[in-house]
């Protein structure tokens, strides 16, 4: 019996072998253009091109290095050997010569064959991080715009372990890599841009809310100012304080002629004597100006006032003023106790005096002369 003749021929085979490996590196940079385009971090990223180097190539060790011209180092944060990734600490290109420094510098694909070869470790030198005995070495710069943003590699026990078209397949892939790991830096930026921004806007929210219960609690009056004078916010202590409504305070002017103030000696005081006013003038913090407020009722209510320049555009100062009337009353019942007993006792004819704890006299009534 003849044997049955298939009608095909060696190089049919070589042909759907070279159809079947161009498939699949397609459908590799397929999938590592979904990463490009995912919004994944750097690492998932590195980890999807990584995994598609394996896939497709016979690799033992390989890595990505990503690149940082300004300090001219590089960090590797995905090593693959022996079955496990792992991270490798940032190297100085000008500090630890590395086979990844040399193909930064060259910025071109460097294939070494063995580099255990004895010329090979004369022109390179390698740095062993890798835990498999790794003969030959791929290493492919990951450019974008003229620029390396890293290296590539990969390694393999075998000697000459790589033919052009798998060197063209990883180069290929490296330009993919620069894209993606650009993007993802990218993308990385703008969250962390965004949660700052988040945080900033919380920060903004918790101060602002602060500042409203505080503004709206505080036992003292409050008013603050445009950069023109006029009065644009007020709490409802200022209210009672100053005898008017918020809405009748925000229409005044900090030195406008509605107000009714006088000295501590009921003498009429000049707006340019005004806490508020001087602060604006002198750029400075001014404390304690003493001065009574006569309501639209002709009642008064003293108070002692600080004021200070706010620091913002388009802002004047902030007014701080509280209500000492209560104690200004004592002290004017106090001194009038005081005159009274004063007019009585240098009047008596009897001596009157008064002494201290330490026994020195401290008053001594005129009669004690007579």
């Amino acid at each position: 019996m003849s044997a049955q003749h298939t009608g095909r021929t060696p190089g049919d085979d070589s042909h759907e072998q070279q159809a079947s490996q161009s498939i699949q590196a397609w459908d590799a940079l397929f999938h590592i253009g979904l990463a490009i385009i995912a919004g994944l971090t750097v690492n998932q990223v590195l980890q999807s091109i990584l995994e598609e180097c394996r896939r497709m190539l016979p690799v033992d060790t390989l890595y990505v290095a990503i690149y940082d011209a300004a300090s001219e180092s590089y960090e590797v944060p995905l090593f693959y050997d022996l079955g496990e990734y792992r991270t490798l600490d940032r190297v100085a290109c000008r500090v630890t010569p590395s086979l990844t420094g040399a193909v930064i510098q060259m910025r071109h694909s460097l294939y070494i064959p063995d580099i255990r070869d004895p010329e090979a470790m004369r022109s390179y030198t390698p740095v062993k991080v890798a835990n498999a005995p790794t003969a030959t070495y791929l290493g492919v710069p990951m450019m974008i715009r003229g620029r390396v943003v890293g290296v590539i590699s990969i390694q393999s026990l075998l000697v000459d372990a790589y033919n052009p078209d798998q060197v063209r397949f990883l180069e290929t892939i490296a330009m993919q890599a620069a894209v993606a790991v650009e993007n993802a830096q990218l993308y990385e930026a703008a969250q962390r841009e965004l949660t700052e921004r988040r945080q900033v806007e919380e920060q903004l929210r918790v101060a602002v809310t602060k500042y409203a219960v505080l503004f709206n609690t505080a036992p003292v009056g409050i008013s603050i100012t445009d950069e023109a004078g006029l009065i644009i916010e007020s709490n409802p202590e200022a209210e009672r304080i100053l005898g008017i409504t918020q809405r009748e305070h925000q229409q005044r002017n900090y030195a406008g002629p509605e107000w009714e103030i006088v000295r501590p000696d009921g003498t009429p005081m000049a707006a340019s004597e005004y806490a508020s006013v001087r602060a604006f003038t002198e750029q400075r913090r001014i404390d304690g100006v003493e001065m009574g407020i006569v309501h639209p009722n002709d009642s008064m209510r003293w108070i002692t006032v600080n004021a200070a320049p706010i620091p913002l555009d388009g802002y004047g100062v902030a007014i701080v003023y509280n209500d000492i009337t209560e104690r200004k009353e004592i002290d004017d019942q106090l001194h009038q106790k005081e005159y009274r007993y004063r007019l009585l006792a240098d009047n008596v004819r009897d001596a009157v005096w008064t002494s201290d704890l330490q026994g020195q006299f401290t008053y001594i009534s005129p009669s004690i002369e007579r």
